[in-house]
């Protein structure tokens, strides 16, 4: 335990992370893996970075919501498609659509029930599903 350095073979072509400060005060900083490209969606007023768990974090505590995906219908909206029970009450997705404005930055054109969350071949969730043109260089927006 005493190496200098450790490689970074867990990790894909993808993942992002950024050096942090070790907590024991010693010159070495410690790689904080914080997600794959595809699910980073930029960063806050304060320059925090923020990905797709961020807002599945925020998410979890609606409880109809149980997956969900975010759809970019122009370069600053999108809509969230959810699967769950139906959202009934107004005030609950006013709320959520403020909460995704607050935190994030993200404007909410709609809310909708969807039957099912499309998947990558992987078999992982597809939680964003971006314009074409943001896809088409390999860059995404922020």
């Amino acid at each position: 335990l005493q190496a200098k350095a450790m490689p970074l073979i867990r990790y894909k072509i993808g993942d992002i992370g950024v050096w942090i400060k070790s907590p024991e005060e010693t010159d070495r900083p410690i790689l904080r893996v914080i997600g794959r490209s595809e699910e980073i969606l930029g960063s806050n007023s304060a320059g925090e970075i923020f990905s797709i768990r961020n807002i599945f974090s925020l998410l979890h505590g609606f409880s109809p919501i149980e997956h969900f995906r975010l759809v970019q219908t122009k370069n600053d909206l999108f809509d969230l498609e959810y699967i769950g029970e139906k959202i009934w009450q107004a005030d609950m997705q006013h709320q959520i659509v403020e909460a995704l404005q607050k935190q994030f930055g993200l404007i909410i054109a709609s809310i909708r029930k969807s039957a099912m969350v499309p998947r990558y071949a992987s078999g992982k969730p597809m939680f964003i599903q971006w314009l074409p043109s943001f896809k088409a260089d390999g860059h995404l927006p922020w």
